[in-house]
């Protein structure tokens, strides 16, 4: 039996940790309501929609996709889900990005055949297997790119949310016929360090890490850890999976403030603030160098003598 939900997690970072539950942040209930609403507004009207969210690096839109699409019942007449999600990007071709679309469904094009015929039979999937949403998650898109997503939402009217970074707006915008069609937008923000104190390491399931808001050590332990992280969630996840291997090498019953000062030290771009950069020593210099310097030396003199 094929996990569906499982071929839209092409990468292995996008796991949250096993046996991890739901964290209900506040982005993450106004995504929910927000697709819940563009999904409605087509059961409504009969008209969907494209929509885009943006946000920054690793703030937890693909976990958001992905929460989203475990919610749903498959369908009950095709056995696939009501919305998936199609992880493209601007360094692939027009043809390789439909292609991808069509092996999600399991799908695959025939031969010989070209871009506008196999954009036909991606549309067919779609409206064959009644799905409900489309995600186009990790949007690096270039022109091309949302234009085969364009292509596909006016052949079949399904609603599409286009999720990446915010520099994707540009895009959008420099290019009237994509600025006429994509309506809503909603911004991805991390969580604020409240936030993160009292819901989301509390609730954070590794076998080593204990977290509890009413103890001053710990919030003083994760002040810190939020303030290396910040405001990354893929960043603060990465750590603590390290954090926990360290604290089964050395036997430790929990993660403390030492072992994750350690684990910084382990991860590029972790570093201690309170660590001074290390001076690069200058390179001696060329003889070239050297007498052009002699020069402009002599040059100067002679400026000032003639004054």
């Amino acid at each position: 039996m094929i996990n569906y939900n499982e071929l839209t997690l092409d990468f292995d970072e996008d796991r949250l940790p096993p046996g991890q539950q739901l964290i209900m942040t506040n982005s993450l209930e106004q995504f929910f309501f927000f697709v819940d609403v563009i999904v409605h507004a087509r059961e409504l009207t009969g008209r969907g929609s494209m929509a885009v969210v943006t946000g920054l690096s690793g703030v937890g839109k693909t976990f958001a996709i992905q929460a989203y699409l475990n919610r749903l019942q498959d369908e009950l007449h095709t056995g696939l889900p009501a919305a998936m999600a199609l992880k493209v990007s601007s360094e692939l071709t027009t043809r390789e990005l439909m292609v991808t679309f069509l092996t999600s469904f399991g799908e695959r094009p025939r031969s010989h055949t070209n871009r506008t015929m196999i954009a036909n039979m991606a549309a067919e999937a779609i409206l064959d297997y009644d799905l409900k949403i489309l995600f186009a998650d990790e949007a690096d898109l270039d022109w091309r790119g949302f234009e085969f997503v364009r292509y596909i939402y006016i052949k079949t009217g399904c609603p599409i949310v286009v999720v990446g970074l915010r520099q994707i707006l540009h895009v959008i915008r420099k290019y009237e016929k994509f600025e006429g069609r994509v309506g809503p937008h909603l911004d991805f923000l991390p969580p604020d360090q409240d936030e993160v104190l009292n819901k989301i390491l509390p609730q954070l399931i590794f076998p080593r890490w204990q977290f509890d808001p009413s103890s001053a050590a710990d919030i003083k332990m994760g002040m810190e850890l939020w303030e290396r992280c910040k405001p990354s969630f893929r960043r603060l996840v990465t750590v603590l999976h390290y954090a926990n291997c360290l604290a089964v090498k050395y036997e430790k019953k929990r993660i403390s403030r030492t072992i994750l000062r350690q684990t910084f030290q382990m991860l590029l771009g972790l570093k201690h603030a309170e660590e001074e950069p290390e001076e690069e020593e200058e390179e001696p210099q060329t003889e070239y160098e050297r007498e052009s310097e002699r020069r402009q030396d002599a040059r100067a003199k002679k400026h000032e003598a003639s004054a």
